[in-house]
């Protein structure tokens, strides 16, 4: 112990001696070290840190799934019976609970809007060991009898911003769906919830459901829309519980086989926000993110480990005398490693304080606010950790080197053998600087050139003077006869609004990421036998596709596609291609509604529509009259001529004049959905855009400076050249030559490289192709450039070198 701090003493005054050096190589490792702190924050909020929750260790999350060709299909959502058969394990399970989200209406007339609520079991925070910071959670009974209690607990956020904190809000009523809540309690500040979407505004009884999702049976065996967490009795292990749920599983089937057969239930830990979510694709950005923030760090440490060879190399004689005086090898390489894990330790601090700024900025990303990214203990250890690793790992090498020196030679200041080694390890490392930078800039103009072709790429419809708004009157009370007439009425209302050009009414809008599936059959489709298909389907009003430019083969639906009229159906160019090649599907049929089936004469096929996200190949799909198909909520599509402000602010007033109490929610420019579908593609883009320029600098930097060491080095023998009338010009050339042929051998290196990488990323790309030759080219140029003036510079500095000077 005496030692070591022996050793930082001596390290600290090493660098206070040198202030200059030890500020770059500070702020260069606080850059890479920061780099990584912060994604680490961001992987801790989302996979280490556990919900703030009672022994989140002891909680599972319970997922349902379909067994299928002796394959397991997992989703997220089980039925309320269902749950209440699991609810049932009292010897495995202390306490089951179970949870939905919802869209409700709260408040009244003018002062209505749309949020989210979560409807859950009576059991909810018991079962998660919260305690609400005021009021009472709920009671058993309250979940009991259906739409008897209608009470909530409110979020924290939801009670500060609305309320004020008002402490006398217990007992007091808000009004959700046109129904009076009477407020029973506050959650703690910290609980959004354990999902990682978006937080409930309050919580309600899942007894409650026909006040919040009126319109339907929800709580019925065949309607899987609940997700589940238990709490494991202790001395319970998972794989007991898997069992039991699985023999849970197996009688449900045996009893209930027309809901029931095929599907089974698979334990999960739950102690996360990741493990209590299905977010998709979050671990392949996680991947991406944290392989490019460590890439950071390694150019990074090669600069850093380059300054300290071009350091040790003038405190060679030092070295020299103190191995002559006795002083052993490990020594001076243990004081070296010192001095190399002091810096790495200061630009973690430094870099530490970067990432608590960065993270401030996640909000900005859309990021969820459920997520709690501030720096625990975990994230400190990872920061420390970091640092320690990446001081040993740049320190090394110029330590060996630096102590590997021969003495005599270097008494007498002069070891060729020893220059011409350091100097092929710092070209090695500026090698590496490049051809890393390029990987990393190549991976992101791919991404940045699939940016632009997302922009611009035709979804198969007009979206350009399009306004968008939803609405959902099943949260009033609106039953289907209500509703059709409701929006019949509201289209009649909107198209004779000023600057309407159309409208029209659909369930999903394109790119919203939205998707209805369903199961249809095709009478006789293949030689005279009926063929079952999955399809994906959307309900829509008259003047749908012309509102929406949206092209059409035969006639398109239309308002007087209604109950008792002849049921029709429009399919896309997608399902006609694979049902019907080579022929029409117009006059075809499609079956759909299990026992009681009716058909659907096909009148149109329509050009094929992005709804989920532009890279997602066309589904068979499949548009049914919302007179013939009611569904409760719609999105209201307005083709306009004037503003999108005054026009929101025209809608608004004509759904007030039919129903004051009905919310228009997300309201915006259809245009406003592609930008949302493109949120994680321009986040990657732009995330690796800054780390490859970061990257670039700095191995510009090293590039610049190994070839400044290397004129510092050789001014003798650049004097000798001026001397003897070599010209400026020619001493110019011969300088840069020496920075170019590591650039040129870092470019290839890095050709490769990225060739292998952008093979990596290439589900990630769309309208380019991995080897993008543009892309490559253009990377290479702009490395080329950046190598031709660093290594310029340092050029232009021999070339004033004064010969007499020199000699």
């Amino acid at each position: 112990m005496t030692t070591l701090l022996h050793d930082l003493r001596y390290a600290a005054r090493q660098l206070r001696k040198n202030p200059g050096f030890t500020l770059v190589a500070v702020l260069t490792l606080a850059l890479g070290i920061g780099a990584n702190t912060t994604v680490f924050s961001l992987t801790n909020a989302v996979f280490l840190r556990a919900l703030p929750v009672q022994r989140p260790d002891r909680l599972v999350r319970i997922y349902s799934g379909e067994q299928k060709d002796s394959r397991k299909h997992l989703f997220m959502s089980s039925s309320y019976p269902d749950y209440l058969a699991l609810r049932a394990l009292g010897d495995v399970f202390s306490g089951v609970t179970t949870y939905g989200n919802a869209r409700v209406s709260l408040g009244r007339g003018d002062a209505s809007e749309t949020v989210n609520v979560e409807l859950v079991s009576g059991s909810y925070f018991s079962v998660l060991g919260v305690r609400p910071a005021l009021g009472r959670a709920f009671l058993p009974e309250e979940d009991s009898i259906p739409n008897a209690h209608p009470v909530a607990v409110l979020s924290h956020p939801f009670w500060q911003s609305r309320f004020l904190g008002d402490s006398t809000i217990v007992g007091r009523t808000i009004v959700v769906n046109g129904v009076g809540f009477t407020v029973i309690g506050v959650a703690p500040q910290g609980f959004h919830g354990v999902q990682l979407e978006r937080a409930p505004v309050f919580w309600v009884p899942t007894m409650m459901q026909a006040a919040v999702l009126p319109g339907g049976d929800m709580l019925g065996r065949d309607t899987r829309w609940l997700r589940m967490h238990a709490r494991l009795r202790d001395g319970v292990s998972a794989a007991r519980a898997q069992e039991a749920v699985t023999l849970v599983a197996h009688r449900l089937a045996a009893a209930y086989p027309e809901t029931n057969e095929g599907y089974l239930f698979t334990i999960g830990q739950g102690r996360t926000a990741m493990e209590a979510t299905d977010a998709a694709n979050v671990k392949t950005v996680f991947a991406l993110l944290s392989a490019v923030v460590a890439l950071v760090l390694v150019i990074a440490c090669a600069n850093v480990a380059n300054l300290l060879l071009a350091r040790a190399t003038t405190r060679r004689r030092e070295f020299a005398v103190r191995l002559a005086l006795g002083a052993g090898r490990w020594q001076i390489v243990r004081q070296l490693l010192a001095e190399s894990v002091l810096l790495a330790l200061l630009g973690g601090a430094v870099g530490a304080l970067l990432a608590m700024w960065a993270v401030g900025l996640f909000p900005l990303l859309e990021i969820p606010a459920t997520l709690d990214f501030s720096m625990d203990g975990r994230v400190l250890v990872f920061t420390f950790a970091a640092a320690t690793l990446t001081g040993i790992l740049f320190g090394l090498a110029p330590a060996l080197q630096a102590t590997g020196t021969n003495l005599s030679a270097s008494l007498k200041d002069g070891s060729a053998g020893a220059g011409r080694s350091r100097s092929r390890l710092r070209g090695s490392l500026v090698v590496l600087q490049l051809s890393l930078s390029l990987m990393m800039l190549v991976v992101a103009g791919l991404l940045l050139r699939t940016l632009s072709h997302l922009q611009t790429a035709n979804g198969g419809y007009e979206e350009h003077d399009v306004l968008v708004a939803s609405l959902d009157p099943r949260a009033l009370g609106y039953d289907q006869a209500r509703g059709v007439q409701l929006y019949a009425r509201l289209l009649d209302q909107v198209r004779g609004l000023p600057g309407v050009q159309s409208a029209a009414l659909a369930v999903v809008a394109p790119l919203s990421g939205r998707r209805y599936g369903a199961e249809a059959v095709l009478p006789e489709a293949e030689q005279g036998r009926n063929v079952t298909i999955g399809l994906s389907y959307n309900v829509v009003s008259g003047d749908y596709f012309s509102t929406l430019g949206i092209p059409l083969q035969g006639r398109a639906i239309g308002d007087a596609d209604r109950d008792g009229a002849p049921r029709v159906a429009v399919v896309n160019e997608a399902m006609a291609r694979r049902y019907w090649p080579g022929g029409s599907p117009l006059g075809k049929q499609i079956r759909m509604g299990g026992d009681d089936a009716v058909d659907y004469e096909i009148v149109g096929v329509s050009g094929d529509v992005k709804y989920e996200n532009m890279t997602t190949p066309s589904d068979p799909m499949a548009y049914f009259a919302v007179g013939q198909q009611y569904h409760g909520s719609m999105t209201l599509h307005v083709r306009t001529r004037i503003a999108p402000g005054t026009m929101a602010t025209q809608l608004r007033g004509a759904v007030h004049q039919l129903d004051p109490n009905l919310p228009l929610a997300e309201v915006g420019p259809l245009s406003a959905l592609r930008e949302r579908s493109m949120v994680g593609s321009r986040l990657s883009a732009a995330l690796l855009s800054v780390f490859g320029a970061l990257a670039l600098l700095l191995a510009g930097v090293g590039l610049s400076g190994v070839v400044a060491y290397s004129v510092a080095q050789r001014t003798r023998e650049i004097g000798v050249r001026l001397a003897l009338g070599a010209g400026q010009p020619r001493v110019l050339r011969f300088v840069v030559a020496e920075g170019m042929r590591l650039a040129l051998v870092g470019v290839a290196v890095g050709v490769v490289l990225s060739a292998i990488a952008a093979r990596l990323v290439s589900g990630l790309l769309y309208g380019v192709g991995a080897f993008d030759l543009v892309t490559f080219a253009a990377v290479v140029l702009v490395l080329t450039l950046t190598a031709l003036v660093a290594s310029y510079l340092p050029a232009l500095q021999a070339t004033r070198v004064d010969p007499m000077v020199a000699l």
